[in-house]
């Protein structure tokens, strides 16, 4: 089977979200500095504001393969195989890929890449991974 490998750039997907956080960084950071006059300060900011959102301002690389799932993104990199999968729901922005273990939103992996829907669709039906039937 095929390996399906492709990155996606969440800033650029909404790039009105992306401006306002930029801005809302660069304010802050620049703030803080103001506030302390210590150049300590707006690094230590600047840190703490984007450690949130890191996922959403660098990259998401996405490799879907015959013996699993792989997301690599800057700070981790996390593997799954087709069996820990118990459904999967596609939606007008993505394929969300459902464990059987998820319990919190975070244990939920969102695949937002339109131009890949069918191929992934394709290797979950493949995986004997079911179509979660919304309603």
């Amino acid at each position: 089977m095929r390996k399906i490998e492709f990155t996606v750039y969440p800033l650029m997907a909404y790039p009105l979200r992306g401006f306002f956080s930029l801005v809302m960084i660069v304010l802050f950071t620049a703030l803080s500095y103001i506030l302390v006059k210590h150049i300590v300060m707006p690094i230590f900011t600047f840190l703490i504001i984007c450690m949130p959102i890191v996922n959403f301002i660098f990259p998401s690389k996405y490799i879907l393969e015959d013996e699993g799932f792989k997301k690599i993104q800057l700070f981790q990199e996390k593997k799954m195989g087709w069996n820990q999968f118990a459904s999967y729901l596609v939606t007008n922005d993505g394929v969300l890929l459902i464990s059987k273990l998820a319990r919190r939103y975070n244990e939920y992996i969102y695949i937002f890449d339109k131009p890949y829907f069918i191929e992934i669709e394709e290797l979950l039906n493949a995986k004997g991974i079911v179509k979660y039937a919304n309603g």
